[in-house]
């Protein structure tokens, strides 16, 4: 995909990205799922992603990025208009954590650093419908996986093992998460 080779030639490098692996699972995801409320949590190449699939999808789907970095989310911005594909609902975590939205069908959860997306993940579990599908990136980090695992027993969510379609050659793999 030409569009990931200048992502991560000018606005990030590919260990920070999201995986050319997971961007195309997000991609079939979203044509087999045909979401209608897409909330990407971790701006950047997802947010690409995201609104790529929704410039041709019929109905188009709402896409919200968020970020916990201002600077990051303007970063976002530029590249999304680089290649006009839609940049609106672009918000930082803490504005957009203060509304009141409809759940979402799709949730990608890649918002920054490990510790933020501990501190944040009860609260984005609440965010899917029920019948909602949330991709939590980065469970090749231990104790990450292991704080998800609780989360996710005590919350009584099904996840699935997404590691035969987004592993990567850093060995980072996401996990499928229903209610």
């Amino acid at each position: 995909m030409p569009y990931y080779q200048d992502y991560i030639s000018r606005v990030s490098i590919d260990y920070m990205a999201i995986s050319l692996e997971l961007s195309a699972f997000l991609l079939v995801l979203c044509e087999v799922f045909k979401p209608g409320a897409i909330l990407d949590l971790g701006s950047g190449f997802s947010s690409f992603v995201l609104r790529y699939y929704m410039s041709s999808a019929t109905p188009k789907p709402i896409v919200w990025s968020v970020d916990d970095s201002p600077e990051w989310l303007e970063r976002t911005r530029t590249f999304l208009m680089d290649y006009k594909v839609p940049s609106e609902n672009l918000s930082t975590w803490s504005s957009f954590a203060q509304q009141r939205f409809d759940n979402f069908d799709l949730i990608l959860d890649d918002l920054g650093v490990m510790e933020v997306r501990t501190a944040t993940l009860k609260k984005v579990l609440t965010l899917a419908r029920p019948a909602g599908i949330i991709i939590l990136d980065d469970m090749h980090k231990a104790e990450y996986a292991s704080y998800v695992k609780q989360v996710l027993h005590a919350s009584k969510c099904k996840s699935y093992n997404l590691i035969p379609y987004t592993r990567d050659k850093y060995g980072r793999f996401s996990i499928l998460v229903t209610s």
